[in-house]
């Protein structure tokens, strides 16, 4: 094919297939889907980070008060 022709030949389409073997259109999030979801898996990170900070502190603290014979 000629450089001409590729410019206005069709893109094929992205396929995926699940576990049955069916296939199925994969689904391209647009810019704004894709950041809505970034901010929203940006922030449930942060929440369980400082979750798990403060549940790190409290067995640290529960630690040192063992250690120090209370």
């Amino acid at each position: 094919m000629s450089k001409d022709n590729l410019k206005h030949k069709r893109m094929g389409k992205k396929l995926v297939f699940d576990d049955k073997g069916n296939p199925h259109e994969l689904h391209l999030m647009d810019d704004e889907e894709f950041r809505g979801n970034l901010l929203e898996e940006s922030k449930r990170f942060a929440e369980t980070d400082v979750m798990d900070k403060e549940e790190a502190r409290e067995e640290e603290t529960e630690g040192a008060r063992e250690d120090a014979g209370e």
